[in-house]
């Protein structure tokens, strides 16, 4: 038997809700306002509603509340590290945007290489070729002043 399109959306909602209120780890806060507060999520002692300058222990899902809320005071228990498949020698790049083919998605990987980004050899070969002066050297200065045929036109 299928699902309605009512079930499936509910399932939905109650998926991201779940994901919205998951938490892992223990700590210890602290309520930092002028007065009470009602918490989104019951804490681990169960009360949701937390005096001025009272403490309660929570999940990572109330680090969001810290700058403005909420002041951490002690860290009981980290949550579990998560392991990340380190077998590849590559580093994946994440700012790169998804780039999608036939063969499937391309990950974007930093190579270990140190690559020249430019071959100066051939720039100096060139600018040794064209210029007829004698104090060339390994550096060139393009411009002296940063202004160089800058016009500032005023109104």
């Amino acid at each position: 038997m299928e699902k309605s399109a009512r079930e499936i959306e509910k399932e939905d909602r109650i998926k991201a809700a779940e994901e919205h209120y998951h938490g892992e780890g223990r700590y210890i806060f602290e309520n930092k306002t002028a007065g009470d507060i009602q918490l989104e999520k019951a804490p681990f002692n169960g009360n949701r509603w937390v005096k001025k300058g009272n403490q309660f222990q929570g999940d990572s899902f109330f680090l969001k509340f810290v700058p403005t809320l909420l002041k951490l005071i002690e860290i009981v228990q980290e949550p579990p590290k998560k392991n990340i498949n380190e077998s590849t020698e590559s580093k994946l790049i994440l700012d790169q945007p998804d780039t999608i083919t036939q063969s499937g998605k391309v990950e974007h990987v930093e190579s270990q290489e140190d690559t020249q980004l430019n071959d100066s050899t051939e720039n100096k070969e060139e600018h040794e070729g064209s210029c007829a002066c004698d104090t060339c050297s390994d550096q060139m200065l393009l411009t002296e002043d940063p202004m160089d045929g800058v016009d500032i036109i005023l109104d």
